[in-house]
């Protein structure tokens, strides 16, 4: 059985990008995901007391995009006394928000490396350089140099939604997998005080996803 110990929390699906290979901000297949834009504090504090104590891990969209990001990056470990506060980001403001870096335990960072991906994407390495040389924070950083999309044509589930112990909060809804709506006809549950072992009886769709691990 899944230990559920990770909160993969969206916490906007905009973002200053358009990778083909992301599902959280492509209009075609979230048309029928009501996502908020921005999620606000009142949110924050509602599902406060399902995630306490857990790892969390902000993500979205482009967390720094968030008009409040610097107030959530600081409000966060306050409000959820996580096992360890984390963030996905590609960079986008962070050496605006550089202080706000602080709060986190780990950045896990896209890096798009030069390669045929650029038809839409520049590179950021100049940001990862400027953050190494000014921060000391725990960077782990992933390189991404490809068009291609990930897309699970066997249809079975892989090792996010059947090994490993994270899921997702979106727009007030818990996912069963670390990806939540990387395929748009994902089912979540409303989150109740005993959802860890009642998520596991939400049924995986993972026809079509386009984050599946072979």
């Amino acid at each position: 059985m899944r230990n559920i110990d990770t909160v993969n929390y969206f916490i906007t699906n905009q973002c200053n990008r358009s990778c083909v290979d992301c599902a959280h901000n492509n209009p075609e297949r979230m048309k029928d995901k009501s996502l908020n834009k921005f999620i606000n504090f009142d949110y924050i504090y509602e599902s406060a007391k399902y995630f306490k104590g857990m790892r969390i891990k902000l993500t979205g969209g482009e967390p720094t995009f968030h008009p409040l990001f610097n107030e959530i990056a600081s409000k966060f470990r306050e409000i959820f006394n996580p096992s360890s506060l984390d963030m996905d980001t590609n960079g986008y403001k962070c050496l605006d928000n550089i202080e706000s870096l602080k709060y986190f335990d780990k950045v896990l960072f896209s890096h798009y490396i030069q390669g045929e991906y650029f038809n839409q994407n520049e590179d950021n390495t100049h940001i990862l350089k400027e953050l190494k040389k000014r921060t000391d924070i725990s960077l782990i950083v992933f390189d991404i140099n490809t068009f291609e999309s990930r897309i699970n044509n066997n249809h079975n589930p892989c090792y996010r939604g059947t090994e490993l112990g994270t899921v997702s909060y979106i727009d007030g809804l818990i996912y069963p997998c670390c990806i939540g709506v990387g395929n748009k006809r994902a089912v979540g549950m409303k989150p109740i005080l005993d959802w860890k072992s009642k998520i596991l009886e939400v049924p995986l769709d993972c026809t079509n996803c386009l984050f599946a691990i072979e």
